[in-house]
C-alpha cells in the first residue's frame, strides 16, 4: 500500500521538471531559427566611408543605417542611397526608395554579410543572385514591387560557403592599417620557380609575405617591391583564398588561392588579378616549395588568416546549445532526486513512530502485569492485561557569381 501511494506522488514531481524542461526546449529552438530583427543596424564599426575593393566605390554608412555611393542605376537613373532594410542571422538587407519601372512602383534589395578583419577592413560578402532584368546597370541583388513583403530566402539565397567575397578598406588607411596575420600555411620559408635557395617568407613579419628578389629575380604578385599585405581571407570549395594588398603599383588588390591547410609544406597556388569576388581574371600559377620552418623570435604575430571567424560562431552556437541540454538534464535529475527524498521522508516518517508505539507498549503492559502480580499475590486469578489500541492508517495518496553592386 505504501509502495503504491510513493508511486503516485512521482507525477507532480515528473510534471513540474516536465514544464522546466519544455520551456527551455521552446527556447532553444527560437533560438536556432533566424532571427529578424525589428530594427536594422549597421555595425558601429563600420560608420565612414570605405573602398570596396572589386570596383573601388567609395560606400559611406551613416550611423542613421544608410549607405550612398553604389550609385545604382536604372535606364541610367540613380534609383538614390539605401537604408539597412531588415538583419536575419548575421545579413543585412539593404533596401532602396521606391522608383518608377516599366512595371511599376518597385524597390531594389541587396543582401550583405561582414566580418571585421581588422579596425580599417572588413570582408564582404554579396549573398544576392545576380539581377537578370533589363535596365539595370549594377546586377546584384532583386527588385520587386513596393507593395511585396521582404523575403530573406528570395533576397539572400546565397552563403558564405557558396560565394567569394570582395573587401571593405577605411578610406585613407595605409598598407600597415589594413593588414591582418597571414595565414599559418604560408608562415615559413619557401623556394619558388627555379630559384635553389628561400626566397619568400612570411616570417619577419606575420601580416605580410614577402618575395627576396636579390635571392630569386623572378617578380611575383606583379610587384616591383615584392611585399604584399594580408587582408583577411576565407575558405571556398576547399581551398582558401586572400586578399593581398600590394605596397606599390597603386595599392592594388590581388586573391592568392592557397591550400586550405595549418601546416606550411610545398603547395601549388594561384594568385588572380582583382580580388576575391571573382577568379574570372587572369591568374599566374605560383608553386612554392617548403624549406624550413621561421624561426621562434623571427615572427611579429602569431595565429592563423583573418576573417575565419564564420565557422567558429557557428560551432560555438552548436555547442552552446549542447551545453544547454546538459545543464538542464543536470538539474532535472537534481530536481527529481530532491522531491524523491522529500517524499521519501514523508512516508518513512510516520512508519518510524509506530514502530516506536508497538515498541513501547509492550514494555509498558509488562510492568503493568508485574505490578499486579506483586500486589495481587493472592488471588487465585490474575486480572488480564489490556490490549493495543488499533492502529490507524491514512489512506489518502496525496523544442555563380556574387552580385556586382
Amino acid at each position: 500500500m505504501e509502495t503504491f501511494k510513493d508511486f503516485h506522488r512521482f507525477p507532480s514531481v515528473t510534471t513540474d521538471a516536465a514544464k522546466i524542461l519544455w520551456s527551455i526546449v521552446v527556447l532553444i529552438c527560437v533560438s536556432t531559427v533566424p532571427v529578424i530583427d525589428s530594427q536594422c543596424t549597421f555595425p558601429s564599426a563600420l560608420t565612414g566611408t570605405w573602398v570596396r575593393s572589386r570596383d573601388a566605390k567609395s560606400l559611406t554608412f551613416s550611423s542613421s543605417d544608410t549607405v550612398a555611393g553604389l550609385a545604382v542605376l536604372y535606364n541610367t537613373a540613380d534609383i538614390g542611397d539605401f537604408t539597412c532594410n531588415t538583419l536575419s542571422s548575421g545579413r543585412y538587407i539593404i533596401a532602396s526608395g521606391s522608383f518608377s519601372t516599366d512595371f511599376g512602383t518597385n524597390i531594389y534589395y541587396m543582401c550583405w554579410q561582414f566580418v571585421q578583419v581588422s579596425d580599417n577592413s572588413f570582408i564582404m560578402y554579396e549573398l544576392s543572385d545576380d539581377l537578370m532584368a533589363a535596365g539595370y546597370d549594377v546586377r546584384p541583388g532583386v527588385t520587386q514591387s513596393s507593395m511585396s513583403a521582404v523575403n530573406v530566402a528570395t533576397i539572400c539565397p546565397q552563403s558564405t560557403s557558396t560565394k567569394l567575397f570582395t573587401t571593405l578598406v577605411k578610406s585613407g588607411a595605409s598598407e600597415s592599417d589594413v593588414a591582418s596575420t597571414c595565414p599559418t600555411a604560408l608562415q615559413a620559408n619557401f623556394r619558388y620557380d627555379s630559384c635553389t635557395s628561400a626566397s619568400l617568407q612570411s616570417c619577419t613579419n606575420t601580416k605580410q609575405v614577402t618575395a627576396d628578389y636579390a635571392v630569386c629575380s623572378t617578380q611575383v604578385f606583379s610587384s616591383t617591391g615584392g611585399a604584399v599585405s594580408c587582408m583577411g581571407s576565407a575558405t571556398f570549395s576547399g581551398d582558401r583564398y586572400v586578399n593581398l594588398y600590394l605596397h606599390d603599383a597603386g595599392n592594388s588588390i590581388i586573391c592568392w588561392k592557397i591550400p586550405d591547410t595549418s601546416s606550411a609544406g610545398d603547395m601549388s597556388t594561384t594568385y588572380y588579378s582583382g580580388d576575391c569576388t571573382t577568379t574570372a581574371g587572369s591568374s599566374t600559377n605560383l608553386n612554392l616549395v617548403f624549406s624550413s620552418e621561421c624561426t621562434e623570435d623571427s615572427g611579429e604575430d602569431g595565429g592563423g588568416g583573418g576573417g575565419g571567424s564564420a565557422g567558429a560562431i557557428a560551432g560555438g552556437a552548436v555547442g552552446g546549445i549542447l551545453a544547454i541540454v546538459i545543464i538542464v538534464l543536470i538539474v532535472y535529475i537534481l530536481l527529481r532526486k530532491n522531491n524523491v527524498q522529500q517524499v521519501s521522508a514523508k512516508n518513512d516518517s510516520p512508519r518510524e513512530e509506530k514502530s516506536d508505539k508497538k515498541a513501547e507498549k509492550p514494555e509498558t503492559i509488562e510492568i503493568s502485569m508485574d505490578a499486579e502480580k506483586g500486589t495481587k499475590a493472592l488471588e487465585e486469578t490474575p486480572a488480564k492485561p489490556q490490549g493495543l489500541p488499533p492502529l490507524k492508517t491514512n489512506g489518502t495518496v496525496a523544442p555563380g557569381e556574387p552580385l556586382r553592386g
